[in-house]
C-alpha cells in the first residue's frame, strides 16, 4: 500500500512495479523510478498523489479518465500506462525520459552562461505544439503547461503529466491553485474567469519566451508581484535575432485577452512555415540533472534536425485529423504513422464536466478551505493567521524585498500546523488577485 508519509518506503506497488529509487516530489506528489516486473522489467515513473478518502464515485471517474489518457499517444508526450487506486494515494505509472525535464536543462544553460540557438527553440517549440495540437484536437486541455512538465529523451521533447490536472480535478484536497509561483497561468485562470484552450495558449507563449532566454516572462521577487506582471504588465519581447514573425506570433500568444490568442493548429501551421538555416556549429550540452542515475548522461545535442519541417508537419498533421470523437491507438509510440482508427464503440473523450478555474470551482474551494482551516486551528486563530497573512501580501505589492520566504518563516511563529496555513495563505491569495483585478480596471 502507497503511503502519504516519506518516510515510509516501499519496494513493490500492485505486485508488479518494483520501486527503485525516489526521483524528486512535484506539486501533485512525489514520483519514483520502478522496474515494472511485468514488462521485461522496463524502467518507468510510479506518480503517488494523495488524494485522502476518495469517494467511489470519484474513484470510477479517474480510473475511466486514466483508461482513455492510456490510449492517447503521440511521440511529444510521455506515455500514460497504468493507474491505480492504493489506500490514500493515487498511482500513476508513465514512460521514464532518463534526460530530466526542461526546467532542468535551462538552469543549468543559464548558470553556464549559455542560451539555445534560435533553430534549437524553434524546433523544440515545434515538438512541444504538436503534442497541444494533438490535445486540442481531442478536446483535452492540459492545464498545467510548465518546463517542469516538459522532459527530454533521446534528442526529443515529451510533454507530461497532462492527465494528471485531468484526473484530479474532481478531488476537493488538490494541490494549491498559487503556492509554487503561477509563472504559467493566464490571466482569467487567475482572476478564475474559466479555462479554456486559448489558456494553454499562453502557457505555451510563457515556455517560448523561457526556451528562448532561459529565465521566465513573468517572474518578479515575490509571489503578488509575479500575479501583478500577469495581470497588467506587457509581456516582455524576445531577443532581437527572432525575425519579426516568430515575435508577432508570440505577443499574440500572450495577449491579455483570450480571444486574440492563436489556436495550435494555427501556430503549428505558422511556426511550420519559418525557414530557420541551422547553425552547423550549435552545440548544447549539459550534465543530466536526473539525480542518482547508475550512469550520468549528457543532455542530448539539440541540433535542428528538420524533423519538424514543414513538408513533414503537413504530413504529421494530416495523419492526427481524425475525428475527435473515437480514441485512437498506435503500436508504437514513437511514431505518428502507425496511429488507427478505433472501432466506433471504442472509448469516447467525454466532454469536460468540471471547470477547476471557473467562478463555481473557485467558490467551492474557498468555502473548504476557509471550514476546513478553521477545523484545525479555530476561528479565533484562522482571524490572527488570515490577518498576518493579508498584510504581509498586501506590503508584498508595494515591496518587492518581502520575499515568500519571510513571509513563511513569520507564518512559523504564529501556527505550526502548516496545512492550516497553506489552506489560509490560499485565501488570502484569492482576495490579493480581487484587489489587482480592481485596480487593474481602475488604472
Amino acid at each position: 500500500m502507497c503511503s502519504h508519509e516519506e518516510s515510509v518506503q516501499h519496494t513493490m506497488y500492485a505486485n508488479r512495479y518494483h520501486q527503485i529509487k525516489k526521483l524528486g516530489r512535484g506539486s501533485f506528489g512525489t514520483a519514483f523510478l520502478v522496474h515494472d516486473t511485468k514488462s521485461k522489467h522496463e524502467k518507468k515513473v510510479l506518480k503517488e498523489i494523495y488524494v485522502g478518502d476518495t469517494s467511489p464515485n470519484e474513484s470510477l471517474d479517474a480510473e475511466h479518465e486514466a483508461t482513455i489518457l492510456s490510449r492517447l499517444r503521440h511521440p511529444n508526450i510521455v506515455r500514460f500506462y497504468d493507474s491505480f487506486i492504493d489506500g490514500s494515494n493515487f498511482c500513476i505509472v508513465t514512460e521514464y525520459c532518463e534526460d530530466g525535464d526542461l526546467d532542468q536543462y535551462l538552469k543549468s544553460l543559464r548558470k553556464q552562461r549559455s542560451r539555445l540557438q534560435m533553430d534549437q527553440v524553434i524546433d523544440l517549440f515545434l515538438q512541444l505544439l504538436s503534442a497541444i495540437d494533438f490535445l486540442h484536437s481531442k478536446k483535452i486541455l492540459h492545464r498545467d503547461i510548465k518546463t517542469s512538465n516538459i522532459f527530454l529523451k533521446r534528442n526529443h521533447i515529451k510533454l507530461g503529466d497532462f492527465g494528471i490536472s485531468r484526473l484530479m480535478m474532481n478531488t476537493m484536497d488538490k494541490a494549491s491553485t498559487f503556492i509554487g509561483t503561477p509563472f504559467y497561468m493566464s490571466p482569467e485562470t487567475l482572476r478564475y474567469d474559466g479555462y479554456n484552450m486559448k489558456s494553454d495558449i499562453w502557457s505555451l507563449g510563457c515556455v517560448l519566451y523561457e526556451l528562448s532566454v532561459c529565465k521566465r516572462a513573468f517572474e518578479r521577487s515575490n509571489l503578488v508581484q509575479t500575479m501583478e506582471a500577469i495581470l497588467r504588465e506587457s509581456p516582455p519581447p524576445l531577443p532581437d535575432r527572432f525575425p519579426a514573425k516568430v515575435q508577432l506570433l508570440y505577443l499574440q500568444m500572450l495577449s491579455k485577452d483570450p480571444d486574440k490568442r492563436s489556436g495550435a493548429a494555427e501556430l503549428l501551421e505558422e511556426f511550420g512555415q519559418i525557414e530557420i538555416k541551422p547553425n552547423p556549429k550549435s552545440k548544447l550540452s549539459s550534465q543530466s540533472s536526473t539525480p542518482n542515475l547508475d550512469i550520468n548522461p549528457t543532455h542530448p545535442d539539440f541540433r535542428r534536425s528538420f524533423s519538424n519541417s514543414p513538408i513533414v508537419n503537413k504530413h504529421i498533421r494530416a495523419s492526427l485529423q481524425v475525428p475527435s470523437s473515437p480514441v485512437h491507438s498506435a503500436s508504437s509510440m514513437d511514431s505518428v504513422d502507425s496511429f488507427e482508427t478505433a472501432p466506433s464503440d471504442d472509448i469516447q473523450i467525454p466532454d469536460e464536466k468540471y471547470d477547476p478555474f471557473s467562478p463555481s470551482a473557485r467558490e467551492s474551494k474557498t468555502d473548504f478551505c476557509r471550514s476546513k482551516a478553521q477545523e484545525l486551528v479555530g476561528s479565533e486563530h484562522f482571524t490572527r493567521i488570515y490577518d498576518y497573512l493579508h498584510d504581509q501580501r498586501h506590503k508584498q505589492s508595494e515591496d518587492a524585498s518581502c520575499t515568500d520566504a519571510i513571509i513563511l518563516s513569520g507564518l512559523e511563529t504564529l501556527c505550526s500546523n502548516s496545512y492550516a496555513c497553506k489552506l489560509i495563505d490560499e485565501l488570502v491569495l484569492f482576495d490579493t488577485v480581487n484587489e489587482l483585478n480592481e485596480r487593474t480596471l481602475n488604472s
